[in-house]
């Protein structure tokens, strides 16, 4: 509830209007005096404009009198309480301002003692209709909110709508409520399925308000959600959306603002999930375990910002895990336990926590396993298999295939085979595409299936540089039954 309430002085006797404003400040009436007019028309168009609580109003004024006035705010709806100036034989103006549901009047001369009276009688009214309008809307709010059958017929103008976790209540809602209620802010609050709702009819700065929020919360992670132009026909929605958003405190280290933000659909957070997890993938495989905490806050700074809530997140993560841990063949009941850790994960850094620890399962179950490998005749297997996939590389294998650090992939093959693996893998290209167009294959054709689809000309430059001819060439000689003789 606003502390003091808004007052205004309607007439069109300007000594008469300034003395009872200067009444009404030496009083110290706990009442905001917005303004003075000396006119009903300027009174009125003020009126359209702003929210004010209680109007002094002379009867009789020119143009428009003080009834017409009366009519007029009837008309647009505007509710206030309402004082009325009267003078002799004004009774008859009297009985029909009470229709208007005037209460109090005060007889000209206007006495001090009779303003203050029924001045303090208007706040006693305009706190107990206050309080009365503010618990009608808030369950207007509340039926359009859980009730799909409500129909509203009175008219609610557009407001702020800011949501929070109900579990963050105890930690904001006395900073938010001082906040609004020291800036006068028209505002009703609503705690219903697990969230806090305020419903902000007076539109504030929400930088300021998050600024103050945020100098307070000392760092704790709370994702809070901001909607402007809310109406009763989209609050509904807006508050849907506001539920999604309060669970990013899940990737969250400080206090973050969500100024009308819009999550895209699952499937489509599911697909941009994939993407940003083959990325992380490959930062993981070549950073090893130290850079985790990074890539994931920065992993998760991404999810917040493209929407991506935490239990898709978690679903996403234990699939993608499970897979690389099963094809590691970890024991079953380790990964059973890591898994289900990762879904009952709070926040990112628990998350970091469970990831860091599979992650140091698999390189110790490599490390255990690398006296027993054959790098190099795997790694010639593979060549010889794969030659023609283009994407070939230790990072691909070490990434896809043997689960192995790509540059321990390459020093070991090295050690072992005195051979570079990109050497080997050019070489048995380079035999595989001769043979290719002794069999009359075409250039383009050769190209793609030894690994060089996407770039023909390299294959050539490659060939030139193999066998010192370009495969032109090479085809020439084949039909002049001169075959250049293989390296």
């Amino acid at each position: 509830m606003n502390s003091e309430p808004r007052l205004i002085i309607i007439d069109d006797e300007r000594l008469n209007a300034n003395g009872i404003e200067m009444i009404i400040r030496r009083s110290n009436l706990p009442v905001n005096i917005c303004d003075v007019f000396y006119s009903s028309s300027s009174a009125l168009k003020y009126l359209s404009e702003n929210q004010v609580d209680i109007i002094l109003t002379d009867i009789k004024m020119p143009k428009i009198s003080g009834l017409q006035l009366l009519g007029e705010l009837k008309k647009r709806s505007i509710t206030a309480e309402v004082i009325v100036f009267t003078g002799y034989g004004s009774l008859t103006y009297a009985q029909e301002a009470m229709n208007y549901g005037v209460k109090y009047f005060i007889e000209k001369p206007v006495l001090p003692s009779m303003l203050c009276h029924s001045i303090e009688e208007c706040i006693k009214d305009w706190q107990q209709h206050t309080i009365e309008r503010e618990l009608k809307l808030k369950e207007i709010l509340e039926n359009v909110l859980f009730d799909e059958c409500q129909k509203v017929s009175i008219r609610i103008p557009s407001f702020d709508l800011l949501v929070f976790s109900e579990l963050k209540f105890s930690k904001l809602h006395d900073l938010i409520d001082d906040y609004l209620n020291k800036n006068n802010y028209k505002y009703c609050r609503i705690n219903r399925s697990g969230n806090v709702l305020y419903c902000l009819f007076t539109r504030i700065d929400y930088g300021v308000l998050f600024r103050k929020i945020a100098n307070n919360i000392h760092g704790e992670p709370i994702a809070i959600s901001f909607y402007t132009d809310t109406t009763i026909s989209n609050i509904k929605n807006k508050f849907l959306m506001s539920k999604r958003i309060t669970n990013f405190d899940f990737y969250l280290q400080h206090p973050k603002m969500f100024v009308n933000e819009i999550i895209d659909e699952e499937v489509k957070q599911t697909k941009l999930f994939t993407q940003l997890y083959l990325q992380l993938k490959r930062s993981m495989a070549g950073q090893g375990l130290h850079d985790i905490s990074y890539l994931f806050t920065a992993f998760g700074d991404k999810c917040c910002e493209c929407g991506i809530e935490p239990n898709i997140f978690r679903r996403n993560l234990e699939r993608q895990l499970y897979n690389q841990m099963i094809k590691a063949d970890l024991p079953k009941d380790l990964i059973a336990e890591l898994t289900k850790e990762v879904l009952g994960t709070k926040d990112i850094t628990s998350v970091i926590i469970v990831v860091k620890r599979a992650m140091k399962e698999l390189s110790d179950l490599n490390n255990s396993q690398l006296q027993k490998v054959d790098i190099v005749g795997n790694l010639n297997t593979i060549i010889r298999e794969q030659y023609g996939f283009s994407d070939l590389s230790l990072k691909w294998i070490s990434n896809n295939l043997l689960f192995l650090n790509a540059d321990y992939l390459g020093k070991k093959y090295l050690q072992i085979s005195g051979e570079k693996f990109s050497n080997v893998l050019l070489r048995v290209r380079m035999q595989n595409a001769a043979e290719l167009l002794q069999k009359n294959y075409k250039i383009y054709e050769v190209a793609v299936l030894v690994g060089f689809e996407n770039n023909p000309d390299y294959f050539s430059q490659q060939f030139k540089r193999f066998f010192h001819l370009t495969p032109h060439q090479y085809c020439n000689n084949l039909k002049n039954r001169q075959p250049s003789k293989l390296n």
